[in-house]
């Protein structure tokens, strides 16, 4: 485990930022062609494009057909193992791109120019169709649907229950192309223009059609992913790696994207949870894999200053991890018992025998963090 120590110990507000142990393969990679409930995610073979994570951390993975897969989805629970399959050969066709799915387990899936909602009890219904291929969609936290083309300028928003579609924005560029894009929880929708080969771009879009750049690039962009503290995470191709955006503009890399089991890879698809963890699919010819990054847990502020033995301290920051499953903290190496524990916050108890400026560690089950707490010992 990696330790990020900042050496200041009067002032209460840290920004420790470690990216540590990477990716991790969750699923795909495997030899087993037929996914049935009960697989292990690692143990079948996928020939998937599309892939998101719902709000409960389980991820979605679009099969395309081929001689292999059929069309459908599948979802992978958070131990990794495969506990939903929809498959439909009738009614899902070929160029199947892309799926998301919403806060009531509603999964919409888009092929061609068709987009498709399955319900919680495996109905399948249309949505929309009539576009001239659409390549990505997301649903935002109204439970639209926003949508980008490929070789076209069109953005569009689709209500998925009265079954219409709204032009929101049309971009001037003559040769527009999405092959990605994602929505934030304000109703913006974030898209590159990738097939412009003289600029790409990344944009976001208000709900209102008001079109804003964001980052510009050298090389297509093929995954965006956003999240609840409007960071921007995208994949491009060449060299193939993970990058962030932050809200204030600054750009983050995260290295290289991982080689598949199939010897090489092109990044996909970006999806980012409700913990900050970010899921990237990555793409070899007919095969693909889903690898997860974890980040860093990362320390803001603790608090108060004045507290006694006994008394309870508040960790501002994020990337705890919602639960604390494989979790602790411990002040001057002793341990604290935790009182509640969020994706951002964690309150504990000062331990017995702890020290005026003490180091904080908050330890989650992949990594830690530590910044240094000036108290007075009461």
């Amino acid at each position: 485990m990696k330790k990020c120590i900042l050496l200041v110990l009067l002032v209460l507000v840290f920004n420790c930022n470690v990216f540590a142990a990477g990716f991790t393969h969750i699923a795909g990679g495997g030899l087993d062609t037929i996914p049935d409930v009960g697989d292990i995610a690692t143990d079948v073979q996928f020939d998937a494009y599309g892939s998101k994570v719902d709000a409960n951390g389980n991820l979605y993975i679009a099969t395309y057909p081929n001689a292999s897969n059929q069309p459908g989805f599948v979802r992978v629970n958070r131990s990794g193992i495969i506990d939903r399959v929809f498959l439909d050969t009738v009614n899902l066709g070929e160029y199947f791109d892309d799926l998301d799915v919403d806060r009531d387990g509603n999964v919409y899936l888009l092929y061609d120019n068709r987009m498709m909602r399955v319900d919680v009890n495996d109905n399948l219904t249309e949505v929309a169709s009539g576009y001239t291929r659409v390549d990505c969609l997301s649903v935002n936290a109204a439970g639209d649907i926003l949508a980008a083309g490929y070789h076209s300028p069109d953005y569009w928003k689709i209500d998925p229950v009265a079954k219409t579609k709204t032009l929101i924005y049309t971009d001037p560029a003559s040769d527009f192309s999405s092959y990605a894009c994602d929505s934030d929880g304000a109703g913006n929708v974030y898209a590159s223009n990738s097939s412009n080969n003289s600029n790409f771009t990344l944009y976001r879009v208000s709900s209102a059609g008001v079109s804003t750049p964001i980052h510009v690039f050298t090389e297509v962009i093929n995954g965006i992913g956003v999240d609840d503290w409007g960071n921007v995470y995208f994949t491009d191709i060449d060299p193939s790696s993970l990058t962030r955006i932050d809200p204030l503009g600054n750009v983050t890399s995260f290295g290289a994207t991982p080689l598949t089991s199939y010897s090489y890879s092109d990044p996909a698809r970006v999806s980012v949870d409700e913990e900050g963890m970010v899921y990237v699919n990555v793409y070899a010819s007919e095969y693909s894999e889903v690898h997860k990054y974890t980040l860093d847990p990362e320390i803001y502020r603790i608090f108060p200053e004045d507290v006694s033995v006994g008394g309870t301290l508040t960790i501002e920051g994020r990337y705890f991890l919602k639960n604390g499953t494989g979790g602790s903290v411990t002040i001057d190496g002793l341990s604290a018992e935790v009182s509640s524990w969020s994706n951002e916050t964690i309150s504990v108890v000062i331990p017995a025998g702890a020290k005026a400026a003490s180091d904080v560690i908050v330890t989650t089950k992949d990594s830690n963090a530590t910044a240094p707490y000036s108290y007075r010992v009461k």
